[in-house]
């Protein structure tokens, strides 16, 4: 079972015992002079014995917010009791005090940062209260979570501040912003996907919220990925995106309507119905995304399609293994200029047909699919056949792609 974190700092203000604010989460209050201990109090109830509570503290904070403090004011001897002695009865079991630098220095922010980071574990369940503490502190709690996702895998189960700023009737509401520390998983996922056709991590932060986008991307990318030259002709995986994508109403934070924009434009290419030039669109997909084995494989079995497409009457023919063979066959009886009478059978049986396929195959067609036949080979036999260099495939793929698409539109 993960382990639930809560962390949290404190200012070096002096705490007047009469300083006191009512904090609501959710409709629920709790009345104190520390952010903090209303957070704990009212979303922390449920801690087992594993889980932590980390206090980061300055000198100043510990000596005036987390530990008892007397002063005077106005001849006034003032008490206040600091946060410790305010949690230790409910939390004591949890609590860890951290002590750390005053953030005076960029050396300093960074010392914090790799404290506070060093104190999670993997695959912890984070609730941070940026309330309190020094002004760099929001700044280095959004870096550090962005930071500790990638690294130790966390979960962010809140980001509360509490917003004295926005009190009314001395009731201060903590809002848990949460939504900060989301915009930026699907932005990164985002940019996975827009710049690399990697949807992985934007499946994850879509999660169940949008159950038709997250099925809908899982079938483009899987299709992709496996080459599913029948699913992304016939284009339904592309109208699933756009219906699911123009179901969603209302997305929050706002600024994540932005981000599918983004999702939409970088698939608005694709017919959202029956095309063969989803082949030459999803080819181009794989060049701009280093997909370069599926590029390759893609291609090869497009230019058959085209074909199948281009002789046989019945529109369904390329869907045939034996059809497809017949167009296999004619591209290499082509290429090797093969007689006749050492055509393979089923170019036999079909022979007129055969005939006037191979004559209107031009040669640079013919040149250009015996290129595309050697990439393939060499990739898919893992570089046991001919062992051309890694970036020949890249570029290869590209020129033979970028040749062959006048021939084939």
């Amino acid at each position: 079972m993960a382990r639930k974190v809560f962390i949290s700092f404190l200012g070096a203000n002096k705490y007047k015992p009469y300083d006191k604010v009512i904090y609501q989460i959710d409709n629920n209050n709790f009345e104190t002079r520390y952010a903090p201990e209303a957070t704990l109090n009212l979303i922390c109830n449920d801690f087992q014995d594993s889980d932590r509570i980390y206090f980061f503290l300055t000198d100043d904070a510990k000596k005036y917010a987390w530990d008892d403090y007397t002063y005077n004011i106005k001849g006034e001897t003032i008490e206040n009791t600091g946060l410790h002695n305010k949690i230790k009865d409910n939390f004591g079991s949890f609590i860890k005090e951290e002590p750390i630098k005053d953030g005076k220095s960029e050396l300093e922010i960074w010392e914090i940062f790799t404290k506070i980071y060093d104190a999670l574990n993997i695959g912890d369940e984070v609730i941070f209260d940026v309330t309190l503490g020094f002004r760099t502190s929001p700044i280095l709690t959004i870096t550090l979570i962005n930071y500790a996702k990638a690294l130790k895998k966390i979960k962010v189960k809140g980001l509360y501040y509490g917003a004295y700023e926005a009190r009314e009737n001395n009731i201060t509401p903590i809002w848990n912003l949460i939504s900060f520390s989301k915009l930026q998983e699907w932005s990164v996922a985002t940019n996975d996907f827009v710049d690399y056709g990697r949807t992985e991590k934007l499946i994850n932060v879509v999660g169940d919220d949008y159950t038709n986008l997250k099925n809908a991307l899982k079938n483009i990318s899987d299709s992709i990925e496996t080459n599913r030259g029948r699913r992304i002709m016939e284009g339904k995986i592309f109208n699933d995106l756009e219906a699911a994508l123009n179901n969603i109403k209302k997305i929050y934070p706002p600024p994540l309507s932005n981000v599918i924009d983004e999702i939409k434009k970088s698939t608005n290419q694709f017919s959202t119905t029956e095309n063969w030039k989803n082949g030459l669109t999803a080819v181009q997909w794989c060049i701009d995304n280093k997909m370069v084995q599926q590029g390759i494989t893609i291609l090869d079995e497009l230019v058959i399609t085209y074909l199948c497409i281009k002789y046989y009457a019945k529109k369904k023919y390329y869907q045939k293994s034996y059809r497809r063979g017949v167009i296999s066959a004619c591209l290499f009886v082509k290429i090797k200029g093969t007689p006749e009478e050492e055509w393979k059978e089923n170019l036999k049986n079909d022979a007129e047909i055969a005939k006037d396929i191979i004559n209107s195959i031009s040669d640079e067609l013919a040149q250009l699919v015996s290129q595309l036949s050697s990439l393939r080979n060499d990739i898919n036999h893992s570089g046991y056949s001919k062992n051309q260099e890694p970036d020949e495939f890249k570029d290869g793929l590209s020129k033979i792609f970028n040749d062959l698409k006048p021939l084939l539109e």
